[in-house]
């Protein structure tokens, strides 16, 4: 059987908390985090050290904490725990007497499956075993090698290395990486579709492609794929998104191989939502004259709208509404000629914006009631659905209407967190938060703004950092906490300065000399609000 899936993971977790008093949850919940990362998947483990250990009644703070580094110890090649339960349980499980038991060769054959962060078809396990030496069967006999259901075909079997006893090989080097990623990576692209499948390809697969095809200085699967793993990474941090866009651009260039379009879209996009405004921009330029080629160089109406569109869309940020709109109309104009509903929807968001940003509400209200929000419906996208409720909610709290604001973000609060999308939980956590401090009710904000910007910190995204920072510092600070006032101040601080934001910079400097006096809260927070908002 594999390890559990991280969802499995979580729900076992879930489980284990049902259980345990909130206080003990509180108290324990980075331990626990850790807990579930050294289980590796493992369900008895993660029974033994979370619920048993971390979560304990009878269990120390101290014994939990050195349960855990001993495991995180042992998964670095260190010695059996001490914890003398986990000592028995890893015992049984016998994983350096099965390595021994395996031989050189094969271990040799588990270190290199390492290279993958996904379960891979068993040709391609081969391949591996074709050069360094070792046996498939013998390590799946074993326990070793894990089988799972590969994500491209379904109808075929996956392998990857036991995470437990990935903790105890030796890691490859960073010279033995690229020759294995060179060795693996065109049957495992020929397995996956190759170019001719990207379409039936997720974006982790791409992903995992384009990882490998970097190491091995490969531009053909780094062409293929590194538009739609950038893609997949824009959901997390963006910074790291841009970097992966970086290297697959200078890989293409370096081998005077096509760059893309797709990919320079992708990554300008991901530069600029990282606060790089700079490389986005010059990525947009660039994106801008290859799209110019126009059929000439395999370029359609749809992608030369795209780059129009996304231009528009940073001439939004930079304040240009007049020459931001002229370009709108030019991009929905070809996305209605071309059939591309969705887009065309989208295109007609950013307009709205426009009208926002004007004070002209009731324009702005009409493209998203009557455009947007039946489109995105007749179209089952209950993301975008979402995002066009957290703007109409902008609307009627500029409004005044609070409570009307507030039913809307709950509403898209409850589908971004059923879709899991951290972005979008921040903005509407944050959003809520505004309505509250508009309402005085700061009991009910602090939560909201603590929640929203570790988010963005996760995330990685310096808007969101700064602004919410800059208020949830206040916060702290009037309650009396001025080295976690500063400490939040100083990361929402680099943020604005990141996004070259002078005014709201030097603000927030002043609330840092500020320290350790609390100011009064409720004004602050409302004048910081409208300023930064």
């Amino acid at each position: 059987m594999p390890p559990l899936t991280e969802v499995s993971q979580r729900k076992l977790q879930r489980r284990q908390q049902s259980v345990t008093p909130a206080a003990r949850q509180a108290e324990r919940s980075e331990l626990a985090e850790r807990a579930v990362a050294v289980s590796r998947g493992n369900p008895g483990l993660q029974d033994l050290i979370g619920l048993r250990l971390v979560y304990g009644e009878q269990v120390s703070a101290d014994r939990a904490e050195a349960a855990v580094a001993c495991m995180e110890a042992y998964l670095r090649r260190g010695d059996l725990p001490a914890e003398p339960e986990v000592r028995a349980f890893l015992e049984i499980l016998a994983l350096d007497a099965l390595l021994d038991e395996a031989g050189p060769s094969n271990v040799a054959l588990l270190r290199a499956a390492t290279l993958f962060d996904l379960p891979v078809p068993e040709p391609v396990t081969g391949a591996l075993a074709r050069e360094v030496g070792g046996s498939v069967p013998r390590l799946r006999g074993l326990g070793l090698l894990d089988p799972y259901v590969d994500l491209y075909d379904p109808a075929r079997t996956a392998l990857a290395v036991n995470p437990l006893a990935a903790g105890r090989v030796q890691p490859l080097s960073d010279d033995e990486r690229p020759a294995l990623a060179a060795v693996s990576v065109n049957p495992l692209f020929t397995t996956w579709g190759g170019a001719a499948g990207s379409a039936q390809r997720s974006g982790v697969l791409d992903l995992q492609l384009t990882r490998l095809a970097l190491l091995a200085d490969d531009p053909a699967p780094v062409a293929a794929c590194a538009a739609d793993a950038v893609g997949a990474l824009r959901s997390g941090p963006a910074a790291d998104a841009f970097r992966l866009g970086q290297d697959a651009i200078g890989l293409l260039d370096r081998h005077s191989h096509p760059v893309p379009l797709f990919l320079l879209r992708q990554t300008a996009g991901a530069a600029l939502t990282s606060g790089d405004g700079d490389a986005g921009e010059a990525l947009l330029a660039r994106a801008a004259r290859q799209a110019e080629g126009g059929a000439a160089q395999g370029i359609g109406p749809l992608d030369q709208a795209r780059v129009i569109f996304e231009q528009g869309r940073r001439l939004i940020i930079r304040g240009d509404l007049e020459n931001a709109e002229q370009l709108l109309k030019q991009a929905k104009q070809i996305f209605a000629t071309e059939g591309a509903e969705r887009e065309a929807a989208v295109v007609m968001g950013s307009i709205a914006d426009i009208n926002y940003r004007r004070g002209n509400y009731d324009e702005a209200l009409r493209i998203q009631q009557e455009i947007e929000l039946p489109t995105y419906e007749q179209l089952g996208d209950t993301r975008s659905a979402a995002m066009t409720w957290g703007n109409i909610a902008d609307i009627n709290y500029e409004r005044g209407d609070h409570d009307e604001a507030a039913e809307l973000q709950a509403k898209r609060l409850q589908v971004n967190k059923q879709l899991g999308d951290l972005d979008g939980i921040a903005t509407a956590e944050w959003g809520l938060a505004q309505i509250d401090l508009a309402r005085e009710d700061y009991q009910a904000a602090f939560p909201r703004l603590t929640e929203a910007f570790q988010i963005f910190g996760r995330l990685q995204r310096p808007d969101g950092i700064a602004i919410v920072g800059s208020i949830l510092g206040q916060f702290l600070m009037a309650g009396g906490a001025s080295e976690d006032a500063r400490e939040v101040f100083e990361q929402s601080l680099a943020a604005a300065r990141k996004l070259g934001r002078g005014e709201m910079a030097r603000e927030i400097e002043e609330l840092i000399e500020s320290l350790p006096a609390a100011g009064e809260t409720g004004s602050a927070l409302q004048r910081s609000t409208r300023s930064f908002g």
